[in-house]
């Protein structure tokens, strides 16, 4: 679910439409969103990894 969020808000902000028409406040905030996204996301990875780690030495 955060790969599609992070994709969908990567999108947007390489629409150069939506850059050039968007309010300041509001490209502002998809790119505050992308940020939070992006470190979710690598919490997740992180997490998985040491799951990952614990089950292969069980």
């Amino acid at each position: 679910r955060t790969e599609v969020e992070l994709a969908s808000v990567a999108k947007k902000l390489q629409n150069q439409d939506f850059l050039a028409k968007a309010p300041p406040a509001v490209v502002v905030k998809v790119k505050d969103q992308q940020q939070e996204l992006a470190e979710k996301q690598q919490k997740i990875r992180a997490n998985l990894d040491k799951i990952q780690t614990y089950d292969s030495a069980s």
